[in-house]
C-alpha cells in the first residue's frame, strides 16, 4: 500500500484532508467545494496523467473562466484565486482568467507570437506555465507538489465555488517535510486518511512529548490543524502517551 510519510524535527503542519475520491482508477478526480468569496484549503493529490506534470494548469481548474484581464488589473479582485505556499512561508498567487497570455509559436524572424487562452495566470496575466514565463516579471511557474495544500477562493461565485482536481494518482510513497513553523500540507493521495493508521501514514524525527495528565503538551507537541467544511479547525497533537 502507498504510504504518506511526515518527516520533521518539530512537525507543525496545517493540513487539508478529506476530499473524497470520485474515481477508483489510477486516473481520477476530486471536487473541493468552498463558500462563495471565501478562502478554503484544497489538497493537491495528483500529477499530470500523461507526463507527470506538476503545473496548476494541468491539475486543477474552477470550471469556466468568467473573468478576463483585458490588460487591466481588475481581475486581481474578481478572478478565482489560488495561493501556493512557498518553502519560506510566503505565497505565489495565481488567477484563473479567460485571456492568459502565452507564446503560441515563433514567426520567421524567430520573434514570439503572443496568444491568449483560459488558465491560471500571475498578477501580470501571464499563463503560469514554465515555458511561457518571463522570469524578470513573474514570481513563479505555477508548480505545485502532491502532498501540498493551497488556499482557493472564487470572489465572483454567486452561491458556492468548486475546484476540480484531476490527473494520475501517485504510485509511490510520498515524504512530506514539515518545518517548525506552520506550513500547508495535504494527503498526497485522493482518499480519506486516518492520521493514526500506520499502514497509511508514518512520522519520523518528531520529539517524544507526553501529556502526563496535564496540558503543557498543547504548546510543545507537534500539531496538525485540519480545516472543516465550516472553515473552523480540528486540532491534533502528536504525543507519546495518548
Amino acid at each position: 500500500m502507498k504510504k504518506l510519510m511526515f518527516a520533521a524535527a518539530v512537525a507543525a503542519g496545517m493540513v487539508a484532508f478529506g476530499d473524497a475520491i470520485e474515481s477508483a482508477n489510477v486516473v481520477g478526480y476530486t471536487t473541493k467545494e468552498a463558500p462563495k468569496a471565501t478562502f478554503r484549503l484544497a489538497a493537491i493529490s495528483f500529477e499530470g496523467a500523461s507526463d507527470g506534470s506538476l503545473n496548476l494548469n494541468d491539475l486543477v481548474n474552477p470550471g469556466v473562466a468568467k473573468v478576463a484581464a483585458d490588460g487591466g488589473e481588475a481581475f486581481l479582485a474578481t478572478a478565482p484565486q489560488i495561493q501556493v505556499q512557498k518553502a519560506d512561508g510566503d505565497y505565489d498567487i495565481y488567477y484563473y482568467i479567460s485571456d492568459a497570455i502565452y507564446i503560441a509559436g515563433y514567426d520567421d524572424n524567430e520573434d514570439p507570437i503572443a496568444a491568449t487562452k483560459a488558465g491560471w495566470a500571475d498578477m501580470f496575466g501571464i499563463l503560469a506555465t514554465p515555458e511561457y514565463y518571463e522570469a524578470s516579471i513573474a514570481d513563479g511557474p505555477g508548480t505545485v507538489t502532491p502532498g501540498s495544500a493551497v488556499w482557493f477562493k472564487d470572489p465572483s461565485a454567486t452561491t458556492s465555488a468548486a475546484l476540480l482536481a484531476s490527473g494520475a494518482v501517485i504510485d509511490t510513497d510520498v515524504q512530506i517535510e514539515c518545518p517548525a513553523q506552520f506550513r500547508l500540507r495535504a494527503n498526497a493521495y485522493p482518499m480519506d486518511l486516518n492520521l493514526n493508521d500506520s499502514t497509511q501514514v508514518t512520522y519520523s524525527g518528531l520529539p517524544s512529548i507526553a501529556a502526563e495528565g496535564g496540558e503543557a503538551f498543547l504548546a510543545t507537541a507537534p500539531q496538525i490543524q485540519v480545516q472543516k467544511a465550516d472553515g473552523d479547525y480540528d486540532i491534533y497533537y502528536y504525543i507519546s502517551d495518548a
